[in-house]
Protein backbone atom coordinates (compact mmCIF):
# COMPACT_ATOMS: atom_id res chain seq x y z
CA UNK A 1 0.00 0.00 0.00
CA UNK A 2 1.41 3.53 -0.97
CA UNK A 3 0.45 5.80 2.29
CA UNK A 4 -0.78 9.68 1.37
CA UNK A 5 -4.42 10.96 1.50
CA UNK A 6 -4.16 13.20 -1.57
CA UNK A 7 -2.25 14.56 -4.34
CA UNK A 8 -1.93 17.18 -7.60
CA UNK A 9 -0.74 16.50 -10.35
CA UNK A 10 -0.92 16.09 -13.94
CA UNK A 11 -2.87 13.94 -15.90
CA UNK A 12 -0.75 11.40 -18.45
CA UNK A 13 -3.85 9.29 -19.84
CA UNK A 14 -7.33 9.39 -19.21
CA UNK A 15 -10.25 7.49 -20.80
CA UNK A 16 -12.62 9.47 -18.42
CA UNK A 17 -14.12 12.22 -21.28
CA UNK A 18 -13.84 14.69 -18.29
CA UNK A 19 -9.93 14.58 -18.53
CA UNK A 20 -7.55 15.14 -21.29
CA UNK A 21 -3.61 14.49 -20.98
CA UNK A 22 -2.04 17.93 -19.71
CA UNK A 23 -4.88 18.60 -17.31
CA UNK A 24 -3.89 19.50 -13.99
CA UNK A 25 -5.65 18.27 -11.26
CA UNK A 26 -5.79 17.73 -7.45
CA UNK A 27 -7.19 14.68 -5.19
CA UNK A 28 -8.27 14.81 -1.74
CA UNK A 29 -10.53 11.74 -0.42
CA UNK A 30 -11.69 8.97 -1.32
CA UNK A 31 -10.10 6.25 0.66
CA UNK A 32 -6.66 7.18 -1.17
CA UNK A 33 -3.60 6.06 0.94
CA UNK A 34 -6.08 4.25 2.98
CA UNK A 35 -8.11 1.47 0.72
CA UNK A 36 -6.48 2.68 -2.40
CA UNK A 37 -2.80 3.31 -3.13
CA UNK A 38 -1.72 6.65 -2.11
CA UNK A 39 -0.54 9.98 -3.63
CA UNK A 40 2.82 8.97 -2.52
CA UNK A 41 3.61 7.18 -5.73
CA UNK A 42 5.29 9.00 -8.69
CA UNK A 43 1.94 8.13 -10.53
CA UNK A 44 -1.56 7.40 -9.27
CA UNK A 45 -4.09 5.30 -11.01
CA UNK A 46 -7.30 6.80 -9.80
CA UNK A 47 -11.30 7.17 -11.21
CA UNK A 48 -11.97 10.31 -13.00
CA UNK A 49 -14.67 10.95 -10.72
CA UNK A 50 -12.29 11.55 -7.87
CA UNK A 51 -10.36 14.37 -9.28
CA UNK A 52 -10.78 18.19 -9.11
CA UNK A 53 -9.11 20.70 -11.27
CA UNK A 54 -6.39 22.22 -10.08
CA UNK A 55 -7.46 26.13 -9.54
CA UNK A 56 -5.42 28.02 -12.44
CA UNK A 57 -4.05 30.29 -9.67
CA UNK A 58 -2.46 27.38 -7.53
CA UNK A 59 0.43 25.30 -8.50
CA UNK A 60 0.69 21.95 -7.91
CA UNK A 61 2.78 22.42 -4.84
CA UNK A 62 0.68 25.37 -3.12
CA UNK A 63 -2.48 22.87 -3.45
CA UNK A 64 -0.49 20.42 -1.39
CA UNK A 65 0.23 23.02 0.82
CA UNK A 66 -3.45 23.77 1.75
CA UNK A 67 -3.40 19.80 1.24
CA UNK A 68 -6.60 17.80 2.85
CA UNK A 69 -7.09 19.71 5.58
CA UNK A 70 -7.48 23.29 4.53
CA UNK A 71 -10.06 21.89 2.13
CA UNK A 72 -12.16 20.12 4.67
CA UNK A 73 -11.34 23.22 6.55
CA UNK A 74 -13.47 25.12 3.77
CA UNK A 75 -15.90 22.71 3.38
CA UNK A 76 -16.96 23.61 6.78
CA UNK A 77 -16.52 27.31 6.12
CA UNK A 78 -18.67 26.43 3.47
CA UNK A 79 -21.04 24.96 4.83
CA UNK A 80 -21.62 27.67 7.78
CA UNK A 81 -22.28 30.06 4.55
CA UNK A 82 -24.85 27.55 3.11
CA UNK A 83 -26.57 27.68 6.42
CA UNK A 84 -26.74 31.54 6.18
CA UNK A 85 -24.08 32.11 9.07
CA UNK A 86 -22.65 35.52 8.86
CA UNK A 87 -19.60 37.28 10.79
CA UNK A 88 -22.26 39.59 12.73
CA UNK A 89 -24.31 36.57 13.85
CA UNK A 90 -21.77 36.29 16.73
CA UNK A 91 -18.76 34.18 17.73
CA UNK A 92 -17.69 30.51 15.96
CA UNK A 93 -16.50 28.01 18.22
CA UNK A 94 -13.93 26.10 16.66
CA UNK A 95 -12.69 22.96 18.28
CA UNK A 96 -10.00 20.69 18.20
CA UNK A 97 -8.16 24.29 16.84
CA UNK A 98 -4.76 23.11 17.45
CA UNK A 99 -4.93 20.60 14.73
CA UNK A 100 -4.38 20.81 10.74
CA UNK A 101 -8.15 21.32 9.94
CA UNK A 102 -8.78 23.54 13.25
CA UNK A 103 -5.82 25.80 13.06
CA UNK A 104 -6.31 26.35 8.99
CA UNK A 105 -10.62 27.21 9.93
CA UNK A 106 -9.61 29.51 12.68
CA UNK A 107 -7.23 31.74 9.97
CA UNK A 108 -10.00 31.40 7.17
CA UNK A 109 -12.31 32.38 9.32
CA UNK A 110 -10.61 35.26 10.87
CA UNK A 111 -10.05 36.14 7.56
CA UNK A 112 -13.31 36.35 6.37
CA UNK A 113 -14.70 38.55 9.74
CA UNK A 114 -15.85 36.27 11.93
CA UNK A 115 -15.52 36.55 15.63
CA UNK A 116 -13.51 32.77 16.25
CA UNK A 117 -13.38 31.10 19.81
CA UNK A 118 -10.98 28.10 19.57
CA UNK A 119 -10.97 25.18 21.88
CA UNK A 120 -8.54 22.53 22.52
CA UNK A 121 -7.94 19.79 24.67
CA UNK A 122 -3.82 20.42 24.76
CA UNK A 123 -3.35 23.02 27.81
CA UNK A 124 -0.35 23.94 26.66
CA UNK A 125 -1.63 25.51 23.85
CA UNK A 126 -4.10 27.61 25.34
CA UNK A 127 -2.15 31.01 25.34
CA UNK A 128 -1.19 30.39 21.27
CA UNK A 129 -4.43 29.97 20.95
Amino acid sequence: MVPGIDFSGTVSESSNPAWKTGDKVVLNGWGVGETHCGGLAEMARVKGEWLVPLPKNFSARQAMAIGTAGYTAMLCVLALEKHGIKPADGEILVTGANGGVGSVAIAMLAKLGYQVVASTGRTSEAEHL
